[in-house]
């Protein structure tokens, strides 16, 4: 979303109401993690996830064998709602 520049060092005030109109995220261009596949580094690499919530993530991973959707994440006393929303489009949950 545009709005998440907003959350980068020196993009408020007069900065964001100049640049944001300006802006266009192609969403197709988001690199989605492949959360069934990756290790706990590599989810903890993700600005929105601290080291805790990836291996959170991972410990659910094995036990369920495999993750279905991002739903599952609210099961992990980790993430808020607010938290689990802001990772949506960069998580994937397909078996592939």
């Amino acid at each position: 979303r545009v709005e998440q520049v907003l959350e980068a060092k020196g993009m408020e005030g007069e900065n964001a109401d100049t640049l944001l109109p300006h802006l266009y995220i192609d969403s197709v261009i988001v690199q989605q993690i492949p959360v069934n596949q990756v290790s706990v580094q590599r989810l903890a690499r993700h600005p929105y996830l601290r080291f805790e919530q990836a291996q959170a993530i991972y410990q659910l991973r094995r036990r369920k064998m495999h993750l279905e959707s991002i739903q599952q994440l609210h099961s992990i006393g980790e993430f808020s709602a607010e938290t689990i929303e802001m990772l949506t489009p960069y998580l994937n949950f397909d078996k592939n």
